[in-house]
C-alpha cells in the first residue's frame, strides 16, 4: 500500500515538474515520469532566518504594496501639514491702457506703452480654528498609523511563513537517512523473511 501511494505521489510530482520546466520534450500530457540520473546525496543544508527574512521583507510583493501605503501615507501627512499653515498668495497684473479720440489713437497708444499700469499684491489668510485642516491633519496621521499597522501585521504573516518553510526544509532533511535507514531496515526485514520462507 506504501508502494503504490508513493507511486502515485511520483507521478504527481513528475506532472508538475513536466508543468514548470514546460518543453515539449517531456509534454504534459505523457505518462513517462521524469527521474533523476544519478544517485541521490544528500548535502548537509545551512539557513539563515535573518536572510530569509531580509529576502521575503525585500522581495515579496505583498509587503512592497504595504511599504508603498506608508510611503504615499507620509506624502498625504506632510500635505496636510502645510495646510496648516497660513496661506499667504502673492498677486501680479499688468496692464495697458490708450487713450485717444477714435479707437486708431487708443490703439497706437496702446502699443506705444504710453499708460501703463501695475499692480502687485499679497493676500493673507488665517482661518479661525482651521478645523478643516485640522481634521484633513489628524485623517493623514490615522491612516498612516493604519498604514504601518498593517506592514507590521504582514510582516508578522511573512515572517511565520518563512519559519514553516525553514522549519519543514530542516525536517525533510533530516528525514532523509532516518527514511533511508528505514527502508534498508525493511529490506532486511523482507529477506529475512524470504529465507525463513524457504527454509520452512
Amino acid at each position: 500500500a506504501d508502494v503504490i501511494q508513493q507511486q502515485a505521489a511520483v507521478q504527481t510530482t513528475s506532472d508538475t515538474l513536466k508543468k514548470l520546466i514546460n518543453s515539449d520534450l517531456y509534454p504534459l500530457d505523457s505518462e513517462k515520469i521524469i527521474q533523476p540520473v544519478g544517485e541521490l546525496v544528500a548535502t548537509p543544508i545551512s539557513v539563515s532566518l535573518r536572510q530569509a527574512m531580509v529576502t521575503a521583507a525585500t522581495n515579496r510583493p505583498d509587503l512592497r504594496k504595504l511599504s508603498l501605503q506608508i510611503q504615499s501615507s507620509d506624502i498625504d501627512l506632510e500635505v496636510s501639514d502645510n495646510a496648516l499653515l497660513p496661506k499667504l498668495d502673492a498677486q501680479a497684473q499688468m496692464s495697458f491702457y490708450g487713450l485717444g479720440d477714435n479707437a486708431g489713437d487708443g490703439y497706437s497708444e496702446v502699443f506705444g506703452g504710453d499708460y501703463v499700469n501695475y499692480l502687485l499684491g499679497l493676500s493673507l489668510q488665517i482661518p479661525l480654528g482651521n478645523r478643516s485642516a485640522e481634521a484633513n491633519h489628524q485623517s493623514a496621521r490615522l491612516k498612516k498609523m493604519s498604514a504601518v499597522t498593517s506592514y507590521k501585521r504582514g510582516l508578522q504573516q511573512a515572517t511565520i511563513e518563512v519559519k514553516t518553510a525553514l522549519r519543514n526544509i530542516v525536517t525533510n532533511a533530516a528525514l532523509i537517512q532516518a527514511n533511508k535507514s528505514f527502508r534498508v531496515a525493511q529490506t532486511e526485514n523482507l529477506r529475512a523473511l524470504l529465507v525463513e520462507e524457504e527454509t520452512m
